[in-house]
């Protein structure tokens, strides 16, 4: 017996299963029976249900930019017909279905998700799910620009390629191409080489592993070598005029030069002894016999190796002066007869190989170029001379 004599009972305690029914006994005069049973109620009592639910990202909640995310959620305790409300920033999307889909989600967006539960004695009818923070992450291009220490150099020259990645990742591929061919044994983003000819061309290729890539691999800007041919220099030297040479004489040496450039500088030296004047020809009137001449060239021509060379020697014979001499003697000698041929005869000093004689009497010429001369017409007190010419070499 539970409650107390009045016409209604109220409990907070039912069990499941549980059976209420009120007996009354009466106390009005003439009833029969005086005490009776209602009917039996039996309780259904159901429990308590906590509704919950969780929600879940995929692919992640770390994504790249514009990548389309769905979340969707894991309840319990439900109901029948359950209420969604997602919120986006603590903002209501409008969307009310188990899933919510967006391909526009920033940076550190938070997405939750609220249940409504229509379960039977679903208490408290309303849960909140956990919050996903968002992890997105820029769309990058990969990129790649190369230099080099030089594109215009001199053949056997060695020149460094340098490789400036953009979004390679954390474990980017390099590959070297020349000539549009792989290059072997170079994986970084440097390439020293000398093995170079002219018209070559050098690119990267760089294949990257960065989170949100909008491709995979992309190569490096061209780079094509001008590559010059090593020259070298020379010079030949000649005098004019040419030797031997008399003492005094104005002598001027010339340079041929091969592969000077266009500004060479041209050093002198008389017996090793640096002279004045940088000229391709040098004059001088101060040789002494055997004195030797020699240039020293210094080329500015590109791509020359040496940039300096030293010409041949020219050997510079100077003879000596000569002083030419005649005498003149008669035959027959001693006082003559009129009309008796007489006989001149030169004895003559330093001629040369080619002497010129010139016969006169009392001044007027006579006789031919020869060193003797024959006359009867010689008159008393006639002079007789011969001018000699010389041939001789630095004859006076």
């Amino acid at each position: 017996i539970v409650g107390s004599n009045q016409n209604s009972f109220t409990s907070s305690t039912m069990q499941n299963g549980d059976d209420v029914k009120v007996v009354m006994t009466s106390n009005k005069y003439c009833i029969t029976p005086t005490v009776v049973s209602s009917n039996i109620i039996a309780m259904t009592v159901n429990p308590l249900l906590v509704p919950s639910i969780g929600i879940a990202a995929a692919p992640s909640n770390t994504i790249c930019d514009g990548t389309q995310v769905t979340f969707s959620s894991t309840v319990t305790n439900e109901g029948t017909a359950p209420q969604y409300k997602w919120f986006l920033n603590n903002a209501f999307t409008g969307v009310t279905s188990s899933s919510f889909i967006s391909s526009t989600l920033h940076q550190s967006d938070e997405i939750k998700a609220v249940l409504v539960s229509n379960a039977i004695c679903a208490t408290p009818a309303n849960d909140t799910s956990g919050i996903i923070t968002m992890t997105v992450n820029p769309n990058v291009t990969p990129a790649i620009t190369l230099a080099a220490t030089s594109s215009d150099i001199c053949a056997g020259e060695t020149v460094t390629f340098t490789a400036t990645p953009t979004h390679g990742g954390t474990n980017p591929v390099f590959t070297w191409f020349k000539n549009g061919v792989a290059y072997p044994g170079v994986s970084g983003t440097t390439l020293s080489t000398s093995a170079l000819a002219d018209g070559d061309t050098i690119s990267i290729q760089l294949t990257s592993n960065a989170i949100c890539r909008t491709i995979n691999s992309v190569v490096s800007n061209l780079i094509i070598l001008n590559v010059d041919p090593v020259l070298i220099p020379a010079v030949t030297i000649a005098a004019n005029p040419a030797v031997p040479i008399c003492p005094g004489d104005n002598v001027t040496i010339s340079a041929t030069p091969t592969n000077p450039g266009n500004s060479p500088v041209y050093d002198w030296f008389i017996n090793n002894n640096l002279m004045t004047g940088n000229g391709n020809s040098f004059s001088y009137t101060g040789y002494q016999n055997n004195d030797v001449v020699k240039v020293l060239l210094h080329s500015n021509a590109r791509c020359v190796r040496p940039d300096s060379v030293f010409s041949t020697t020219v050997t510079i014979s100077v003879n000596p002066n000569l002083a030419p001499a005649i005498n003149i003697a008669q035959t027959p000698a001693g006082i003559i007869c009129d009309q008796v041929p007489i006989t001149y005869l030169s004895s003559v000093q330093n001629e040369g190989l080619a002497p010129v004689y010139q016969w006169q009497i009392n001044g007027q010429n006579v006789g031919t170029n020869a060193s003797t001369f024959t006359s009867a017409n010689i008159k008393n007190n006639d002079v007789v001379r011969c001018i000699l010419t010389s041939s001789a070499t630095c004859a006076l």
